[in-house]
């Protein structure tokens, strides 16, 4: 469809030629119709309009132009639009003039300079495309010395399509002048993505491959902020004070000038939340579940802080595999496939989670070398959905593992997001058992998973006490029973991201009912209100299938008066398909159509790796601080050889953990600890 073939062509100079030879034949037919003086009557009307129609000067041109506007239409759905307008408009204008000189029309001034601005810049586009498209001038170069000989079809259509090309560019040439001399934004500034690729040869003109998340315009807008590059987004560096998610939102919502909905990221919360991870479970490497949150920014964050990737599918290796070595990644998924496997392995991933015997043959099957993690089920797992070979059958997969010769290095224990202290600790216990067991079949583990550890969090986003007990008595379980030679991980994927996100969406209609057919409750009184917003559960709010559920409220909350009236409302999504809700029931001041509503915390499931829907821009911010250490981070993992300062800043796995926090004592016991970890919330 992209390319413009001999049919192509001839309709677009056939068309173009009749519309526009048609004008001045039309113009020269209505000044010869006869002028005179008519009393009004109906009967002398109607005489004279089938007098003027009857016409033939008048009535074929008239039928050649409507012809040639019909055939416009079937051509503009059937070829390329950015060919074919620009095509026929030019020459249109051209036949326009050429027959209206052959008829005596005299040609003013503007016309004259409007011809000759049209082939200079169609001469100057030409010229620059000859200049930077070695292709083309090789090409033409061909066809040159091949003219004695019969050309191919395949030739015939590329040199028309050149020749199409040539008649446009004039276009093309004019809307570039226009955009190159309208002002920047003085707050934005546009950012195309490399992966837009512009052409104007028969292949294609725009193809843009779209990220999971990109950032269009960063909101640097304050004299002292800078915007800084970060891989392929750009990020805004606050040099000032510390601003919250919700400050920030404000700002891109007052600059933005749209009304869609978009991220705010705070960068500097996945490196508070890391470095926090790195002091009070400094045995535990974290990993992180791509399944998550896919944004690239946080993704190359995490890669530059020795995490590892869990994937479950082959789309989401190929994203983590843009960020980290394949030997980081781990596939680990509840719905383990031979073709899967296969995929994975052909991919590069050389470490599986599985939980069955079967599984571990078709893992050495697809790659003898690779290394098997075994699932293990424990009895006391609050797991919604059990993964993982029973106790019972785990002295029958250790004993087949080692005869076949796979190469299992570890042990997967997940123990489910609503598992308590004594949990865990049962479950060092169960490990050391684990380990002992497979010796005893000549199996040297290596590795253990706890799967998904669930940090407690409080409602401002500060870790709960309790968690503080929870890592010490799991520090010295670790260490009374493994050595440091055993790896320990966890996937703290959404303590990790959970705060870092916060999303913004447009109240975009409205509707008053009694206040209580939203709460169900009769002794409600009063009106209510019926929201819609341009976001819901097919997009953002698909977090809610995994048991999330986010809360509004107005993004000017805290300028309104405090004695103003609440009101019940109910937030529905775009769709309003009965299942897409964002908000069941919220009790706020009476909103407006056109207003801003925040949601914090959106960092979880709300960003995939692939979907059918606009994923929303992301605006990335961090502070100054935070930002030197990214960068320095960034710059000592993509080092061929890292200096003896770099391997001293690295975390205890000699694998480029570096942490900010190495002066603090990771034995001290963290009760005292506390309130200083909570105040990581507000650093940078």
């Amino acid at each position: 469809m992209s390319e413009c073939g001999l049919q192509c062509a001839f309709s677009i100079i056939l068309i173009g030629f009749v519309w526009g030879a048609t004008n001045p034949m039309l113009r020269d037919a209505s000044k010869k119709q006869e002028e005179g003086e008519t009393d009004g009557a109906p009967l002398e009307i109607i005489s004279k309009f089938l007098k003027s129609f009857l016409n033939w000067r008048f009535s074929i041109p008239f039928a050649l132009n409507q012809t040639g506007s019909i055939l416009f239409n079937v051509l503009v759905v059937s070829f390329p639009v950015t060919v074919v307008v620009p095509c026929v408009n030019a020459i249109q204008f051209i036949s326009t003039i050429f027959v209206g000189r052959l008829m005596g029309e005299k040609m003013e001034m503007s016309s004259a300079k409007q011809t000759i601005g049209m082939i200079l810049a169609t001469i100057f586009h030409t010229a620059l495309k000859w200049r930077s498209n070695p292709a083309a001038r090789e090409n033409l170069r061909r066809a040159a010395a091949s003219r004695q000989s019969n050309p191919t079809r395949q030739e015939r259509r590329a040199s028309l399509g050149s020749r199409s090309e040539s008649l446009s560019s004039f276009i093309i040439f004019t809307a570039r002048i226009a955009r190159l001399q309208q002002p920047p934004h003085p707050a934005l500034t546009f950012r195309l993505p490399p992966s837009i690729i512009f052409t104007y040869n028969h292949q294609q003109l725009m193809v843009r491959q779209r990220l999971p998340s990109s950032t269009y315009y960063t909101p640097a807008g304050e004299p002292e902020w800078s915007r800084e590059q970060f891989g392929e987004q750009s990020i805004a560096v606050l040099s000032g004070a510390y601003r919250n998610p919700i400050e920030m939102a404000r700002h891109v919502a007052s600059r933005c000038g749209s009304h869609h909905p978009f991220f705010v990221m705070d960068v500097a919360a996945i490196e508070r939340r890391l470095d926090a991870l790195q002091v009070i479970l400094p045995r535990i490497r974290p990993s992180y579940s791509v399944a998550c949150n896919a944004d690239p920014v946080l993704a190359r964050v995490l890669s530059n802080n020795g995490v590892t990737f869990e994937v479950a599918n082959s789309s989401e290796f190929e994203m983590a595999s843009m960020h980290v070595e394949p030997s980081r990644a781990v596939f680990c998924s509840q719905i383990t496939t031979r073709k899967a496997i296969r995929t994975a392995v052909a991919a590069g991933c050389q470490t599986f989670v599985v939980e069955s015997e079967k599984h571990i043959a078709d893992v050495m099957n697809a790659s003898p070398e690779a290394e098997i993690i075994l699932a293990v089920c424990l009895p006391y797992s609050t797991a919604d959905v059990p993964f993982g070979c029973s106790v019972d059958e785990l002295e029958e997969v250790l004993s087949m593992a080692h005869p076949l010769g796979a190469n299992l290095t570890g042990i997967h224990l997940e123990l489910g997001l609503r598992a308590t202290l004594d949990d865990y600790i049962s479950a060092v216990h169960d490990a050391r058992s684990i380990f002992d067991t497979a010796a005893d079949k000549f199996l040297s583990l290596r590795r253990v998973s706890f799967g998904n550890l669930v940090v407690p969090v409080g409602s401002d986003g500060t870790i709960n006490h309790e968690f503080f007990s929870l890592c010490d008595s799991l520090n010295r379980s670790i260490a009374d029973f493994f050595d440091v030679g055993v790896d320990f991980s966890a996937n703290f994927g959404r303590f990790l991201v959970a705060n870092a996100f916060t999303l913004c969406t447009n109240v975009i209609g409205k509707r008053a009912m009694d206040a209580k057919f939203i709460t169900n409750d009769d002794f409600d009184d009063g009106v209510g209100f019926v929201y819609q917003t341009n976001d819901g559960v097919y997009g953002s709010f698909g977090c809610k299938q995994m048991n999330i559920n986010p809360l509004c409220k107005p993004l000017d909350g805290d300028e309104a008066p405090e004695e103003q009236q609440l009101h019940f409302g109910t937030i529905l999504g775009p769709s309003l398909d009965r299942t897409d809700v964002a908000q069941r029931i919220t009790r706020c001041r009476q909103l407006r159509v056109g207003e801003w509503l925040v949601w914090e915390q959106m960092g979880l499931f709300t960003i995939p790796v692939d979907s059918e829907h606009t994923v929303p821009p992301v605006y990335y911010y961090s502070g100054k601080e935070c930002w030197q250490k990214m960068i320095n981070k960034d710059e000592q993992r993509r080092s061929p050889s890292p200096s003896v300062s770099d391997v001293d800043d690295m975390g205890s796995d000699g694998e480029g953990y570096a942490s900010s926090c190495e002066d603090s004592d990771a034995d001290t016991v963290l009760e005292p600890f506390a309130e200083e970890m909570n105040d990581f919330e507000g650093a940078y």
